[in-house]
Protein backbone atom coordinates (compact mmCIF):
# COMPACT_ATOMS: atom_id res chain seq x y z
CA UNK A 1 0.00 0.00 0.00
CA UNK A 2 1.06 3.57 -0.84
CA UNK A 3 1.00 5.79 1.97
CA UNK A 4 0.50 9.71 0.91
CA UNK A 5 0.87 12.17 3.36
CA UNK A 6 0.13 15.68 2.80
CA UNK A 7 1.01 18.65 5.09
CA UNK A 8 -1.74 21.80 5.10
CA UNK A 9 -1.15 21.98 8.86
CA UNK A 10 1.38 23.67 11.29
CA UNK A 11 3.40 20.71 12.03
CA UNK A 12 6.82 20.70 13.91
CA UNK A 13 9.20 17.74 12.00
CA UNK A 14 9.53 15.35 15.19
CA UNK A 15 5.69 15.32 15.26
CA UNK A 16 5.82 14.86 11.60
CA UNK A 17 8.03 11.23 12.07
CA UNK A 18 6.02 10.38 14.47
CA UNK A 19 2.52 10.36 12.07
CA UNK A 20 4.54 9.00 9.31
CA UNK A 21 6.19 5.74 11.17
CA UNK A 22 1.99 5.67 12.87
CA UNK A 23 1.42 5.52 9.37
CA UNK A 24 3.67 2.57 8.45
CA UNK A 25 2.48 1.14 11.38
CA UNK A 26 -1.19 0.84 10.74
CA UNK A 27 -0.38 -0.01 6.86
CA UNK A 28 1.19 -3.48 8.20
CA UNK A 29 -1.03 -4.00 11.03
CA UNK A 30 -4.28 -3.27 8.59
CA UNK A 31 -3.08 -5.34 5.95
CA UNK A 32 -4.66 -3.28 3.56
CA UNK A 33 -5.12 -5.33 0.32
CA UNK A 34 -4.47 -3.00 -2.09
CA UNK A 35 -4.03 0.61 -3.29
CA UNK A 36 -3.38 4.32 -2.41
CA UNK A 37 -4.66 6.39 0.12
CA UNK A 38 -3.81 10.35 1.81
CA UNK A 39 -3.81 11.31 5.06
CA UNK A 40 -4.19 14.91 5.04
CA UNK A 41 -3.22 17.22 7.65
CA UNK A 42 -5.35 20.20 8.08
CA UNK A 43 -5.29 23.50 10.52
CA UNK A 44 -9.00 23.72 10.19
CA UNK A 45 -12.43 21.44 10.40
CA UNK A 46 -14.29 21.57 6.76
CA UNK A 47 -18.09 21.46 6.83
CA UNK A 48 -19.16 19.12 9.66
CA UNK A 49 -15.98 17.54 10.42
CA UNK A 50 -15.30 16.75 14.10
CA UNK A 51 -11.52 15.65 14.65
CA UNK A 52 -10.98 13.51 11.18
CA UNK A 53 -12.77 12.81 8.58
CA UNK A 54 -12.85 9.68 5.82
CA UNK A 55 -13.69 9.83 2.19
CA UNK A 56 -14.50 6.21 0.62
CA UNK A 57 -14.51 7.50 -2.38
CA UNK A 58 -10.80 9.08 -2.98
CA UNK A 59 -9.12 7.61 -0.46
CA UNK A 60 -8.41 10.25 1.63
CA UNK A 61 -8.28 10.52 4.83
CA UNK A 62 -8.46 14.23 6.53
CA UNK A 63 -7.45 15.06 9.83
CA UNK A 64 -7.66 17.52 11.96
CA UNK A 65 -4.57 18.90 13.90
CA UNK A 66 -5.27 22.79 15.40
CA UNK A 67 -4.58 22.24 19.63
CA UNK A 68 -4.10 18.62 19.86
CA UNK A 69 -1.72 16.32 21.12
CA UNK A 70 0.07 13.58 18.74
CA UNK A 71 -1.08 10.74 20.17
CA UNK A 72 -4.78 12.23 19.47
CA UNK A 73 -4.15 12.83 15.68
CA UNK A 74 -2.60 9.57 15.81
CA UNK A 75 -5.74 7.97 16.70
CA UNK A 76 -7.82 9.91 14.26
CA UNK A 77 -5.76 8.85 11.64
CA UNK A 78 -6.24 5.31 12.69
CA UNK A 79 -9.72 5.60 13.19
CA UNK A 80 -10.26 7.23 9.36
CA UNK A 81 -7.69 3.73 8.14
CA UNK A 82 -10.05 1.69 9.79
CA UNK A 83 -12.51 2.78 7.88
CA UNK A 84 -10.53 2.85 4.85
CA UNK A 85 -9.87 -0.94 5.24
CA UNK A 86 -13.43 -1.39 6.27
CA UNK A 87 -14.68 0.18 2.64
CA UNK A 88 -11.94 -1.84 0.99
CA UNK A 89 -13.39 -5.08 1.81
CA UNK A 90 -16.82 -3.91 1.44
CA UNK A 91 -18.21 -3.28 4.90
CA UNK A 92 -18.75 0.32 4.38
CA UNK A 93 -22.06 1.71 3.55
CA UNK A 94 -23.94 4.48 3.71
CA UNK A 95 -25.32 5.94 5.77
CA UNK A 96 -22.83 4.90 8.81
CA UNK A 97 -24.17 4.98 12.12
CA UNK A 98 -21.86 7.84 13.38
CA UNK A 99 -22.56 6.66 17.02
CA UNK A 100 -22.08 3.38 18.44
CA UNK A 101 -22.70 0.07 15.67
CA UNK A 102 -20.31 -2.02 14.22
CA UNK A 103 -18.40 -0.05 11.99
CA UNK A 104 -17.81 2.89 14.61
CA UNK A 105 -17.12 0.01 17.32
CA UNK A 106 -14.50 -1.78 15.38
CA UNK A 107 -12.73 1.96 14.49
CA UNK A 108 -13.02 3.25 17.70
CA UNK A 109 -11.36 0.02 19.58
CA UNK A 110 -8.33 -0.56 16.91
CA UNK A 111 -7.37 2.76 16.76
CA UNK A 112 -6.74 2.87 20.46
CA UNK A 113 -5.08 -0.24 20.02
CA UNK A 114 -3.06 1.04 17.09
CA UNK A 115 -1.93 3.99 19.40
CA UNK A 116 -1.10 2.07 21.92
CA UNK A 117 1.08 -0.55 20.25
CA UNK A 118 2.77 2.33 18.98
CA UNK A 119 3.13 4.51 22.03
CA UNK A 120 3.70 1.87 24.33
CA UNK A 121 4.84 -1.44 22.66
CA UNK A 122 6.93 0.46 20.37
CA UNK A 123 8.18 2.95 23.16
CA UNK A 124 7.35 6.31 21.42
CA UNK A 125 5.42 7.33 24.78
CA UNK A 126 6.83 10.56 24.39
CA UNK A 127 3.64 10.96 21.91
CA UNK A 128 1.10 11.38 24.88
CA UNK A 129 2.49 14.57 25.83
CA UNK A 130 4.15 16.27 22.63
CA UNK A 131 1.77 18.94 21.15
CA UNK A 132 1.47 18.53 17.61
CA UNK A 133 2.86 22.00 16.28
CA UNK A 134 6.74 20.56 17.89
Amino acid sequence: MKINIKLNANIGKKSLAHVANFCYICDKYLEYPHGTYQVELIDKRENDMTTASYDPNTHKVKVFCGNRLVADVLRSIAHELVHHKQNLSGELHYPVQDIGGKIEDEANALAGRLVKIYCKRLNNKEAYNLPITE
